[in-house]
C-alpha cells in the first residue's frame, strides 16, 4: 500500500466507514491536522500572505499596460446617384470582406511598413524584424458583429508609445489599401478610355466595309437578286429536264416542219414556265410572281383569309400573273412564226442538243452568279454584325465610363475609410495589481496553513478528543483525563466527576450483562501514556464506592505500579505463576482502600514468560475474592504479558495521551482485535482544556474553571490521585514521584 493509503488508513479522525473506501471530509482532515496549532498557522499565513500580496501586487505593477485605439469604417454599400457600379452595389460576402480587411491589418507586409514609420521610430520603437515582432504581439484587430467597424488597437507599458503604434498601423493600412483601391480606380477608368477608342475604330472599319461592297451591286440588300438567279436557275433546270426528254423522243434526221395548225396547238400547250427561258422579260417576271406565292402562302399561315394585307398580296398576285399569261401569249405568237429560239416545235435532234448545250451553260453562268451574290452578301452581314456589336460594346462602354465618373464624384474610392485615429489614452487598460495581491494573499495564506498542517497530515497524531470519538466503530470513549499543573477545588471537582464517569460506564456493562467480567485490563501503545496513574485512579474511585478491588501489575519491564507503591522487595506475581509462592501466602499491601498485588521480586522469575494461561489461573482464583480487578500491563505492542492480560480480560482499556501518533493507536487496536480482544475502551488521557470543554461530562466544570491552565508536571504519578481528593499523600510518595 502506498504512503497516502497509509496516511488515509492511520489518519484518527477517520471513522471505521472512512477507512474502507466511503467518502471523508477533507476540510475535517485540515482542521485536525491544525489542532493545538490554530494560532501558530494563523500567524504564519498572515505573514506568508502578506508578503506574497506584496510580492504579486509589485509583479503585477511592472506589467501595467495602455491600449490605444483607432477605428476603420468598412462600407457595404455607397448610396447610388444615377448608376449602380461596383462602388455602390451591396458586397454579397460583407463580413468575409470584413474578415478579409482585419487579416490584412496583421500581414508581415503591413507591420513591417508601419514599424518603418518614421513617427513611431521617434517614439522609440524599435525597427526592423524586432519593430515588427514587437508590433505584432501588442496589435489586436477587433471585428464586432453586425458592425461596421473594425477596432484597431495596440497596447503598450506607456501611452504615448500606444498612440504612436496605433497610427503607425492605421497609415499603413491606408498607404496598402486606400491608395490600392483608388489607384485599381484609376485603371479601371484608363482601361475603359482604351476600350472605347477601339470599339470605336471598329465600328467604323464595319461600316466601311459595308459601303464599299454594297457599292459594287448598287444596294447592301441582296436578297431580291438573290432569289430571282435561284428562280432562274429552277426555270432553266426545268428547261433543260424538257429538252433532254425531247432528245430522247426525237427522230433521227430532218423532221416536217408542222402545219400551221400543229404549231399552234402545240405553241399554245408550252407553259409559262417553259416560255421564260426564251423571254427576259417573262423570266423576271416568273421569278416575281414565284417570291409573291411565297409570301402568300406565309401569309396565309400567319393571318385570317379577311385581313387586309392578304388580301392585298393576292390581288398583287393575281395581276402578276395576269400580266404573266399576256407576256407568255406574246412569246407563243413569236413561236407559232417561226421567230425566237430555235425550233421548240418540229425541231431535229441535233437542234435539240445544241439547244441542251446553250441551257447548260446559261445555267453554269447564272450558277456562278448566285454563288458570288451569296458571298457578297455573307460579307455584307459579317460586316453588319461587327458594325452592330462594335456599336453595343461602345455604347455599354460609354455608359459604365459615364457612371463611375458620376457615381465616384470627389468621395472616397473603396469600401475602407478611416473614421478615427489613435484616441489619446488617460487610463490604463490593464492593471491587475489588486487581483494579483489578493491572489499573493490567498496563496501566501494557504501556503502559512498547508506548512503547519503539513506534519499534522504526513504524521497524524491525536491531538483532540475528537480524534478519538471519531473512532467510535473500533473502540468507545470510556472518558477524558485532564492535564493538570496546579492543585484546585474546581479541578479536583472536575476529575472525580470524570473518573466517576468512566467508573460508571463499566459498571454499566456489567449491570446490562449478567455474565461480564469485572476483570479491566489497562494498557497502552507505547510506554509513558500514563496507564500506572490511570489504574490507580480507578482502583481508587472502585474502592471509595465499596467495592473490593484489586490491582496487579503485570507490566514486567515497566513495574511502574510496583516501585509506585514502594513494594519492590515484595513477592507477587511472578512468584505465584512460577509456584514460588501459593496466593494464600501473600500478604497483599492496602492502598486507598484496594489491595495491590506487585509484579514480584525474582530475578529468576523474570526471565520466565507470562502466558495467557497463568493468566487464566491467577484470575480463576480470586475471580470471587474481589468484585473488581484492574491489570495494570506493559504497552501491548511490546508486551507478552499486555496480549495474555488482554485476552483473559472483560474489558481492555486503551490509554491514548494528547499528540499520539495514528499510527501508534491503529498499530495497538490491530494488535488487540488480532487477539479476538472486541471490547476496547479508549480514555484519552491529558486532554487539552478545550477538549475538556467539549466533554459532556465535565462541561458544567469546565465552565466555571475556564481560566484556570491545567498542565500535568512530569515525573508525578500520584497527582492525579491526589489532586482529585481520593487519597492522601504519605512518606512514600516523595520517593514514588521522585521514581516516577
Amino acid at each position: 500500500m502506498n504512503q497516502a493509503s497509509d496516511l488515509l488508513l492511520d489518519h484518527p479522525d477517520l471513522p471505521q466507514s472512512t477507512h474502507h473506501g466511503s467518502a471523508f471530509d477533507p476540510v475535517r482532515l485540515v482542521r485536525d491536522a491544525l489542532s493545538g496549532r490554530l494560532v501558530f498557522a494563523f500567524a504564519l499565513a498572515i505573514v506568508m500572505g502578506g508578503g506574497a500580496a506584496f510580492v504579486g501586487w509589485k509583479y503585477a505593477e511592472g506589467r501595467i499596460s495602455y491600449e490605444s485605439s483607432g477605428l476603420i469604417r468598412i462600407v457595404p454599400s455607397r448610396p447610388v446617384v444615377l448608376y449602380e457600379t461596383e462602388f455602390s452595389e451591396r458586397l454579397p460576402t460583407y463580413d468575409s470582406f470584413r474578415l478579409t480587411q482585419a487579416r490584412t491589418m496583421q500581414s508581415q507586409r503591413l507591420l513591417d511598413l508601419a514599424a518603418a514609420d518614421p513617427k513611431l521610430q521617434a517614439s522609440g520603437w524599435p525597427g526592423g524584424p524586432a519593430g515588427s515582432t514587437a508590433l505584432r504581439n501588442s496589435l489586436s484587430v477587433k471585428v464586432p458583429r453586425g458592425e461596421e467597424m473594425i477596432v484597431v488597437a495596440v497596447r503598450t507599458a506607456t501611452p504615448e508609445v500606444a498612440q504612436a503604434a496605433t497610427d503607425a498601423v492605421l497609415r499603413a493600412y491606408e498607404r496598402l489599401e486606400i491608395d490600392t483601391a483608388s489607384q485599381a480606380f484609376a485603371s479601371i477608368q484608363a482601361e475603359l478610355v482604351r476600350l472605347r477608342d477601339r470599339y470605336r475604330r471598329e465600328l467604323d472599319e464595319a461600316r466601311e466595309e459595308g459601303l464599299r461592297l454594297a457599292e459594287q451591286h448598287g444596294t447592301d440588300d441582296l436578297k431580291r437578286a438573290s432569289l430571282a438567279m435561284y428562280n432562274g436557275l429552277v426555270a432553266i433546270d426545268e428547261r433543260i429536264v424538257a429538252v433532254q426528254i425531247e432528245i430522247a423522243s426525237a427522230p433521227e434526221g430532218d423532221v416536217e416542219p408542222a402545219t400551221e395548225g400543229e404549231a399552234e396547238v402545240k405553241t399554245a400547250e408550252i407553259s409559262i414556265e417553259e416560255l421564260a427561258p426564251y423571254d427576259e422579260q417573262l423570266s423576271g417576271l416568273v421569278r416575281t410572281i414565284a417570291a409573291a406565292r411565297v409570301n402568300v402562302a406565309s401569309l396565309e399561315k400567319q393571318l385570317r383569309p379577311e385581313h387586309r394585307e392578304l388580301r392585298a398580296a393576292k390581288r398583287e398576285l393575281a395581276a402578276m400573273e395576269e400580266q404573266a399569261e399576256l407576256m407568255a401569249e406574246g412569246v407563243r405568237a413569236r413561236f407559232s412564226s417561226g421567230g425566237g429560239s430555235p425550233g421548240v416545235l418540229g425541231r431535229t435532234k441535233a437542234g435539240l442538243e445544241a439547244e441542251y448545250q446553250r441551257l447548260v451553260g446559261l445555267r453554269t453562268e447564272l450558277a456562278a452568279e448566285s454563288v458570288e451574290l451569296g458571298r457578297t452578301q455573307l460579307r455584307i452581314d459579317r460586316e453588319r454584325q461587327k458594325a452592330e456589336e462594335a456599336s453595343q460594346k461602345l455604347s455599354e462602354t460609354n455608359q459604365r465610363i459615364e457612371a463611375l465618373r458620376v457615381e465616384q464624384g470627389e468621395s472616397r474610392v473603396g469600401r475602407a475609410e478611416i473614421k478615427q485615429m489613435a484616441e489619446r489614452v488617460s487610463a490604463p487598460a490593464s492593471d491587475k495589481r489588486k487581483q494579483m495581491a489578493a491572489a499573493g494573499f490567498v496563496g501566501g495564506f494557504g501556503a502559512g496553513v498547508g506548512l503547519v498542517a503539513l506534519p499534522g497530515l504526513v504524521w497524524p497524531r491525536f491531538r483532540t478528543v475528537q480524534h478519538v470519538a471519531a473512532r467510535g466503530s473500533e473502540f468507545e470513549l470510556l472518558g477524558i483525563i485532564p492535564e493538570m499543573t496546579s492543585r484546585h477545588e474546581a479541578i479536583d471537582e472536575m476529575l472525580q466527576a470524570n473518573l466517576r464517569q468512566i467508573v460508571t460506564r463499566l459498571e454499566a456493562e456489567v449491570l446490562r450483562e449478567a455474565n461480564a467480567s469485572r476483570v479491566y485490563a489497562v494498557t497502552s501503545g507505547m510506554a509513558g501514556e500514563g496507564k500506572t496513574s490511570l489504574t490507580t485512579a480507578l482502583a481508587t474511585v472502585l474502592a471509595r464506592q465499596g467495592q473490593r478491588t484489586l490491582v496487579i501489575d503485570a507490566d514486567v519491564d515497566g513495574r511502574a505500579l510496583t516501585d509506585q507503591f514502594g513494594l519492590t522487595d515484595e513477592p507477587g506475581l511472578q512468584e505465584v505463576v512460577a509456584g514460588d509462592v501459593a496466593w494464600d501466602d501473600l500478604n497483599l499491601e492496602s492502598v486507598y482502600g484496594f489491595q495491590v498485588l506487585p509484579v514480584g521480586v525474582g530475578a529468576e522469575a523474570r526471565k520466565r514468560a507470562i502466558g495467557p494461561r497463568d493468566i487464566e489461573s491467577i484470575i480463576g482464583q480470586i475471580n470471587g475474592t474481589y468484585d473488581s480487578i484492574l491489570v495494570d500491563t506493559g504497552p501491548i505492542l511490546g508486551s507478552s504479558e499486555a496480549a495474555a492480560v488482554a485476552v483473559n480480560s472483560g474489558r481492555t482499556i486503551l490509554v491514548v495521551s494528547r499528540g499520539q501518533e495514528a499510527s501508534v493507536v491503529n498499530a495497538a487496536q490491530r494488535r488487540l482485535s488480532q487477539l479476538g480482544v472486541k471490547r476496547i475502551g479508549v480514555v484519552f488521557n491529558r486532554a487539552s482544556r478545550a477538549d475538556v470543554a467539549r466533554d459532556p461530562t465535565s462541561m458544567s466544570m469546565s465552565m466555571s474553571t475556564s481560566t484556570i491552565s491545567v498542565r500535568k508536571p512530569r515525573g508525578s504519578r500520584l497527582k492525579l490521585i491526589h489532586a482529585a481528593g481520593l487519597g492522601k499523600s504519605s512518606p512514600e510518595d516523595s520517593a514514588a514521584d521522585k521514581a516516577g
